[in-house]
């Protein structure tokens, strides 16, 4: 989705431009589950949690039922399989032995801190389990369970232990991370009472670690992924692999400004993961694997994915995956039960999108009961019909709605290979001249035609490729005008076909059809790239002229074709932000919050009205 200019050091003069409060009318039907884990044990069968229900689906996650709701909050949810189903909620543990019909409540030990985490909790059947919560400030606390949950031992642990894992309850493997830059790898024994060091590391950047997850696959094959410090939206992360359950080597790395080095990799030829915060991994078996890593520093709700099919000497990675956009959320979770089917919850308890995959990440598709809905862009040609850039899942499908936005049918895909990193704030993505001709923005941030209405894209030359962030159409001038991330602004009067040199500011504004209904102190925004993307985004339609407000919470509106402009004004507690506004006469428009929520206004923008999708199960 575009992203427009929030953050813009832009200083408004409050003359000639009034403020008015605006109502809005959310919509009162239930949406989706606030949905805060999942786990899937088959290609149909699976788990997802809220903060006080626990859903099951039997559909592959089309549809959920709710099976257990409570007072207190949930903390874990585990499923090794089938029939089985752990939950913790308020020191309790709850367990079902046949997929969540019926629930059995047992206390926990006084040792579990009441303040653990989901990850805290493990099992890897109906009997045997562990209890793990650490960090590399507190010294760590451990218990096992061999009954199901009914009793625990605690267990004792080498100091600086920040992870640990079993595979049955006589092998298992523990990870301790020293402030002073040193790690140790252990190999456990005899139902988690005995250690052996296997393996140490040396290194500055170990002194990063913060906390370490396993993945045991048996007493000689696993996986561990260690996290590093966290900053500006950014962690590092390290991921390292045993065949023989005493070496371990490192197969993949993230080091990043924000978050520092990954953990204890000295060596220069490790592959580098996805992302810039490291997401959640799943591993099926020996040689596939699947990583996620967030992109809220650069891609506002966008998640990267790389998979490997060879236990991780090799790895692919797939477009960035089109999410929960604008959500500054660095919360997903990841299910895949074999090579090829998947689960990815992007946004995590903040506004969640579940998406599936069907051919092991390289294609993925929003689940629900419900169509389709515009991520990036959207134009509408009158109050039926309309085009759209962007669905969750894929920030390059073409959609096309003929009902008035109720319903939307993905047409076409842009042509891209490659998206580039998200690099702070869009224009308008797409520019349809007529209902058949048009033009978009890749997420390669490339130009490409289409000539039949958005079913069939290709490539079109442009005077800066890979760097451009919005179009626009002036039907006055007949003119496409495309911006880019270096301040500049090309002009083609053929369709296309040739582009002018950059063009001064002054020469934009005077081609800008509505450039007599601003005044000065909304022409002047076009003095750098982020007011002429504001400006690009505006319009008019007759008498009316409208443009975005620089911090996305409004909307500047002119009803008399003068210089005198109102500040619609979104209610503050609203916590809503103004992607983007299109009117399509001077009292119905439309608008795209961040979080992918359609509003409609049929007065000229003092009600706006929620016409999003609704949750049905």
């Amino acid at each position: 989705m575009s992203i427009a200019a929030w953050c813009i050091p832009l200083l408004l003069s409050t003359q000639s431009l009034l403020s008015q409060p605006v109502q809005l009318v959310t919509n009162a039907a239930p949406k989706e589950p606030n949905f805060t884990a999942i786990q899937f044990v088959s290609p149909t069968i699976g788990y997802a949690m809220t903060q006080h229900d626990v859903y099951q689906t039997t559909d592959g996650g089309q549809h959920f039922k709710p099976i257990l709701a409570t007072s207190k909050a949930i903390d874990f949810l585990k499923a090794p399989n089938t029939s089985d189903l752990f939950v913790v909620t308020g020191h309790e543990l709850l367990i079902s032995t046949n997929q969540g019909a019926l629930f059995h409540h047992f206390p926990l030990p006084k040792f579990v801190n009441q303040n653990f985490t989901w990850q805290s909790f493990h099992f890897v059947n109906q009997q045997f389990g562990w209890y793990f919560e650490a960090n590399y400030q507190s010294q760590p606390v451990c218990g096992i369970t061999m009954n199901g949950g009914k009793t625990w031992t605690r267990l004792s642990l080498p100091q600086n232990t920040i992870g640990l894992g079993f595979s049955d309850p006589n092998h298992g493997f523990a990870f301790a991370a020293s402030p002073k830059g040193s790690g140790t790898f252990y190999q456990v024994s005899d139902q988690g009472k005995k250690y052996a060091i296997t393996m140490n590391v040396h290194s500055t950047s170990m002194g990063y670690a913060q906390s370490a997850t396993f993945n045991v696959l048996s007493d000689h094959l696993a996986y561990l992924q260690i996290l590093g410090q966290a900053g500006m939206s950014q962690s590092s992360s390290s991921l390292f692999k045993t065949t023989n359950g005493r070496t371990w080597q490192p197969i993949l790395g993230v080091s990043t400004a924000g978050g520092g080095p990954a953990p204890g990799i000295t060596a220069r030829n490790i592959p580098v993961g996805p992302g810039y915060d490291a997401g959640p991994f799943s591993v099926i078996d020996h040689n596939h694997l699947f990583v996620i890593g967030g992109m809220e520093a650069t891609g506002m709700g966008e998640v990267a994915l790389a998979t490997s099919t060879n236990g991780g000497h090799t790895w692919k990675t797939y477009l960035p995956i089109e999410g929960a956009n604008g959500i500054a959320s660095s919360q997903e979770d990841l299910s895949f039960v074999n090579a090829k089917d998947g689960w990815l919850l992007l946004g995590a308890g903040y506004h969640p999108e579940l998406l599936r995959t069907t051919d092991g990440g390289q294609s993925w598709q929003r689940c629900g009961s419900y169509a389709n809905w515009p991520t990036i862009d959207m134009q509408l040609f009158n109050r039926t019909q309309g085009i759209g850039l962007g669905v969750v899942g894929d920030s390059n499908a073409i959609i096309k709605t003929i009902d008035g936005t109720k319903s939307w049918k993905i047409i076409g895909q842009l042509p891209v290979k490659k998206d580039l990193p998200y690099v702070g704030t869009n224009g308008s993505m797409i520019a349809m001249i007529t209902p058949s001709q048009g033009y978009a923005i890749g997420g390669d941030r490339n130009l490409y035609e289409t000539e039949n209405g958005g079913t069939k894209w290709y490539a079109l030359s442009s005077p800066a490729p890979g760097h451009l962030l919005g179009i626009t159409y002036s039907s006055a001038k007949h003119t496409l005008y495309l911006i880019t991330d270096k301040e500049q602004i090309y002009a083609s009067s053929n369709e296309g076909k040739a582009w002018s040199k950059p063009i001064t500011t002054s020469t934009w504004l005077q081609d800008m059809t509505h450039r007599s209904s601003f005044p000065s102190v909304i022409a002047q925004w076009s003095t750098n790239q982020y007011g002429n993307i504001l400006l690009a985004n505006a319009g008019q339609i007759g008498q009316l002229a409208y443009v975005n407000s620089p911090d996305s919470t409004g909307i500047f509106v002119s009803h008399h074709g003068q210089d005198t402009f109102t500040l619609l004004a979104f209610p503050k507690n609203a916590l809503l932000s103004i992607d983007k506004v299109q009117f399509l006469t001077q009292k119905i428009g439309y608008l795209i919050t961040f979080t992918n929520d359609l509003y409609i206004t049929e007065d000229g923008g003092l009600v706006w009205r929620e016409i999003s999708p609704s949750y049905s199960n």
